[in-house]
This record gives structure tokens, sequence and C-alpha cells, in this order.
């Protein structure tokens, strides 16, 4: 059974070892609209990730009962992005990322806020340094811009991206079981007073 089982998951790691590849051109404003491709196998399987279904319309009651939650969802993330080790973590997950992944005709514009000053200033605590960052690269046009009055977030992009998921699995691993996001997640949704330290 264990030569088996170990097979099996040599196969597996070396299929997540094969590169995916994503080409896309996306923006959103209220709604997502675009196309988006996956290739894998070297181009052998390709799938395409546009919902070309037409959208049903938000039942009012259903749409304030999700603005309701994606604001408690943003109360705690802004609560635990107070603390420095939280945001220092984040920051290398992007950047480990932004260095694991292949860029080809890469441009975004983002523009995002909480819909309070106080919070989209602690949100730009962690998103400017990244936003100096990216906006450096050569092989990428990106512009990243806080919205200090309203609440939401607009992008454009477009461009084709190339990583290996074993790669992107192993880094997404490492911040799930990070004992400092955890432990900034726990105290926010604790509502116990946080340190900007």
């Amino acid at each position: 059974m264990w030569p088996t089982a170990l097979v099996v998951l040599l196969l597996i790691m070396a299929l997540l070892a094969v590169p995916l590849e994503l080409r896309f051109r996306l923006s959103h404003h209220e709604v997502t609209e675009g196309d988006a491709t996956l290739l894998w196998l070297f181009g052998l399987l390709k799938v395409n990730l546009s919902n070309a279904e037409p959208q049903p319309k938000n039942d009012p009651g259903k749409k304030a009962a999700k603005r309701n939650r994606r604001n408690s969802s943003s109360l705690n993330f802004s609560r635990a992005l107070r603390r420095k080790p939280v945001r220092s973590r984040l920051v290398r997950f992007v950047r480990d990322i932004w260095h694991a992944i292949k860029r080809e005709d890469f441009r975004l514009y983002l523009r995002t806020g909480l819909g309070d000053p106080a919070d989209t200033g602690l949100l730009w605590a962690f998103i400017g340094p990244l936003s100096g960052m990216l906006f450096a690269a050569e092989d990428a046009d990106i512009t990243i811009e806080p919205d200090f009055i309203d609440s939401g977030t607009e992008f454009v992009s477009s461009g084709k991206i190339r990583l290996i998921p074993l790669q992107l699995l192993y880094l997404i691993m490492g911040l799930l079981f990070s004992p400092t996001l955890w432990c900034g997640l726990r105290t926010a949704r604790s509502r116990e007073p946080i340190s900007f330290g």
C-alpha cells in the first residue's frame, strides 16, 4: 500500500510542477467583465474561465446582507493590519508570489478603499510598500491608488502570467500556517485593543 501511495504522491507533485499559464483581460466596476484562459501541460489543456452567462439581479435584502458581511470582514482585516508583524508577513507573501510568477505584457490599474479614511489608511500602510515595489517592476505597468471616500474596489488588468502550482501551493500553505497571521486575526475578532507597533 505504501509504495502505491508514494507513487500517487510523486505523480501529483510532478503534475503540480508543470507550469500553468493564464491569459486574461479583466475589469471590475460593480460587476466583473472580460475574459481569461488557463493553459496547462504546455498548451495541451485549455480552459476558458470567462463567464458569459448574464448575472441575475441582486435582491436588495441579499445585497444589504452581503454588504454587512463585507464591512464586518473589512473591519476585522483593518484591525489585524494594525499589527506590524501581520503587515510584514503579508508584504513578504505578496513579494514571494510576485517573484514566483513570470509576466508578459502585464498591466494593472487598481483603486480600492474601505469607506472609512482611517481604515483605508491602515490598508494603505500594507499596500503602499507593495505599490512602490510593483511600480518599479520593469516587466509590468502597475498603478495602485487608495480611495479614502468610497468603499469598494475597481480594477483594470490584462496580460499573461506563468507560474508553477507546486511553488504557489508552498507559499500559500506557508501563509495559512503562519502563527503571526492567525494571532493577528484572532486578536482582531476578539475586539481587544491593538497597538500599531
